[in-house]
C-alpha cells in the first residue's frame, strides 16, 4: 500500500516544525528525515510511527491520496443501499488500497440503530466489477439484485441457488444477483480528511 510521501512534508510544515525538530523527536539526523520525506530511505513502520508521533499526525493519513470517488449510497439499519441524501457529501478521498483508487467508489453507513459507532464510516469497493466474480462468494459484499436494489451481505450458492446472509443469519434465499463487489474496507471519514 503505497504512503502519499508528500502529505509527509506537508504535515511537518503545516505544524511549523523544521526537519531538525522532527529529527530530535524521532532520535536520527535532519537529513535522514529528508530521506524519509523524499522516499530515499525506506519507510518501515517503525519509522512511520515515529515520524508520526514527531509530527502529531495519524498513520493513516498518509494511505490517502488526492483521487475522489463517488458515495454511491448510504446503508440503511437493514443493509439496504438507500441513494445519498440531498445536501450529503457525494464524493470522497479515496485511500490507496488498491493500485488504481479511481476502480472505487463508496456507501456510507447511516444505520443509525445498528453499530451507532460506524455511523459516517465508508465502505469502499470496486465500481468497475462485472457480474458475481468468484472471490466475491462467502465474502461481504456490496451486492446488487437482478431488480436493480442494492445492499450490503455474503452472497453464497447452495443447490444451485444465491442466497445471502448477514451478521444476523440468512435473510434472503433463492435471489437473483446482477452483481457483486467485496468490501475492501471500511474506513472512519476523519481519516481520509
Amino acid at each position: 500500500m503505497p504512503i502519499n510521501l508528500e502529505r509527509l512534508r506537508e504535515a511537518r510544515q503545516m505544524k511549523g516544525l523544521t526537519l531538525q525538530k522532527v529529527a530530535a523527536r524521532m532520535g536520527i539526523s535532519p537529513p535522514q528525515v529528508q530521506r524519509l520525506e523524499t522516499g530515499e530511505r525506506r519507510m518501515t513502520i517503525d519509522m512511520l510511527e515515529d515520524y508520526c508521533a514527531a509530527v502529531g499526525l495519524s498513520p493513516l493519513t498518509l494511505f490517502s491520496g488526492d483521487v475522489h470517488v463517488p458515495i454511491i449510497g448510504v446503508i440503511d439499519v437493514h443493509s439496504n443501499i438507500l441513494p445519498v441524501p440531498a445536501g450529503s457529501p457525494s464524493s470522497t478521498r479515496a485511500p490507496h488500497i488498491v493500485p488504481d483508487p479511481q476502480r472505487l467508489a463508496a456507501v456510507r453507513w447511516e444505520a443509525r440503530t445498528r453499530f451507532e459507532l460506524m455511523t459516517g464510516h465508508l465502505a469502499f469497493f470496486l465500481a468497475d466489477v462485472k457480474g458475481v466474480p468468484d472471490y466475491a462468494w462467502g465474502r461481504r459484499c456490496l451486492l446488487r439484485r437482478a431488480d436493480g436494489t442494492q445492499r450490503i451481505g455474503w452472497p453464497f450458492r447452495e443447490d444451485g441457488q444465491i442466497h445471502i446472509n448477514e451478521t444476523t443469519g440468512q435473510v434472503e434465499f433463492n435471489v437473483r444477483l446482477e452483481w457483486a463487489s467485496p468490501i475492501l474496507a471500511m474506513v472512519a471519514p476523519q481519516v481520509l480528511e
